[in-house]
């Protein structure tokens, strides 16, 4: 199953976040478990601050990268 990813592939503001380019494989579920619809998420302090590049020394990313921790 393939799945649409919200990406940026360049640090910057939120305008660099691009939903609909970044086609991922989509999560299966294993033995024993059950894979559920998400209709809400939050956003980690750390991924902002990984977004706007001011991690950028302590943790350099492959870009284009997935924000969520």
């Amino acid at each position: 199953m393939r799945t649409n990813a919200l990406a940026f592939a360049d640090h910057g503001t939120p305008d660099v976040l691009d939903p609909t380019t970044t086609d991922v494989a989509g999560p299966g579920p294993g033995p024993g478990q059950v894979r559920t619809r998400v209709h809400a998420t939050g956003v980690n302090p750390l991924d902002l601050k990984l977004r706007n590049g001011a991690m950028a020394a302590l943790m350099p990313l492959d870009l284009p990268y997935i924000p969520g921790l």
